[in-house]
């Protein structure tokens, strides 16, 4: 009985941490996405984050007005794999609502930050070269300085 109740307690508060990752998705990723659209700051400058229900409908917008998207190996991987949630492509990041909700109602909680992921590859990709390479060295120094548990 006692095992039972915990049981039926653990799945409970699973819904519940799967409800509040799709709330901070909705509340704070949309958010960033209107500061993206909006900006004409040179990171952010003819960069658009585009939200589609599915992955038919963000299909047919990308085949109607980014047909050189289509041919990419990317987009052909976004389309069949449903664990892809988001992706960034060249001056657009599209975001399938409908996928992030789907995968928020498994385990894995990480969907829920698929905006601002795709917003950091703006940033990242905003950089240049020597730039992201003394990023990226001091990052590995970091790692190798702290012991991992």
């Amino acid at each position: 009985m006692l095992l039972k109740a915990q049981e039926q307690k653990t799945n409970i508060e699973n819904e519940i941490n799967k409800e509040v990752a799709f709330q901070n998705y909705k509340r704070n990723g949309k958010r960033l996405a209107s500061f993206v659209n909006d900006s004409d700051s040179e990171v952010f400058k003819n960069k658009k984050v585009l939200f589609f229900d599915t992955i038919e409908q963000a299909d047919s917008y990308i085949k109607k007005n980014k047909p050189e998207l289509v041919e990419q190996n990317r987009y052909s991987e976004f389309l069949e794999d449903d664990n892809i949630t988001a992706a960034e492509m060249g001056d657009i990041a599209v975001i399938v609502e409908g996928r992030i909700k789907n995968n928020l109602s498994g385990i894995d909680l990480s969907s829920a930050n698929a905006v601002h992921h795709e917003v950091l590859h703006f940033i990242l990709n905003s950089l240049g070269e020597p730039t992201i390479s003394k990023l990226r060295k001091s990052v590995e120094k970091k790692f190798k300085i702290h012991k991992r548990p």
